[in-house]
C-alpha cells in the first residue's frame, strides 16, 4: 500500500471524526486534516471489512505511526449483525468501511450521516473520484446524502 492510499484513508477517517467533536455550542474550530494533533491519545474504533491482519497493515505502517503518533485504532468486524451486538453493549465504530450496498443496515442502526458539509468545510474535490461512485453512494440512502467517500480515486487506482 502506497503512501497516498495510506494519507487518503486516514485523511477520510480525520474528517468523519472531526463530525464527531462537533459541540452543541457551534462548529469545531477550523483545522487542516494534518493539523489535528490531540494533547491526549486518541482511539479510533474502525469497522473493518477486511480482517484483522489486513487492517492492521494500514492501520499500523509507518508512514502512518509516524504521521499519528497519538492515534490507536481499535479493530471491529463490519459485519451488521456483530456491530448491532456491540452497539446494545454501549461500543459503536467511529468509523466503517463498507460496500455502497451495504449502507441501509447501517443506516437504520443510525450510523451513518450526511458528509456534505464536511466535504464542503475541508473543501474536498469531489470530481476526482470515478464519475458515478459518489452517486453509488447516494444511491443506497433515503434521501440521496454523501455518507462516505470511495476508498479509491483514478491517480491511486491500481492496475492489474
Amino acid at each position: 500500500m502506497n503512501k497516498t492510499t495510506l494519507l487518503l484513508l486516514l485523511m477520510v477517517m480525520i474528517v468523519m471524526l472531526t463530525a464527531c467533536s462537533r459541540t452543541m455550542e457551534g462548529d469545531a474550530p477550523q483545522v487542516k486534516p494534518g493539523d489535528v494533533k490531540p494533547k491526549e491519545p486518541v482511539t479510533i474504533r474502525i469497522a473493518w471489512l477486511r480482517t484483522p491482519e489486513d487492517a492492521k497493515k494500514v492501520t499500523e505502517h509507518p508512514y502512518i505511526k509516524e504521521k499519528f503518533p497519538y492515534v490507536t485504532f481499535e479493530y471491529m468486524t463490519a459485519n451488521p449483525d456483530a456491530i448491532q451486538k456491540e452497539i446494545a453493549g454501549g461500543i459503536s465504530p467511529d468509523l466503517i468501511e463498507l460496500v455502497a450496498s451495504t449502507i441501509p443496515p447501517y443506516n437504520e442502526m443510525g450510523l451513518m450521516t450526511d458528509n456534505m458539509d464536511l466535504v464542503r468545510k475541508f473543501k474536498v474535490n469531489l470530481g476526482k473520484y470515478i464519475p458515478g461512485d459518489l452517486e453509488t453512494i447516494k444511491a443506497y440512502n433515503l434521501n440521496g446524502e454523501l455518507y462516505g467517500l470511495p476508498a479509491v480515486v483514478p491517480q491511486i487506482r491500481r492496475t492489474a
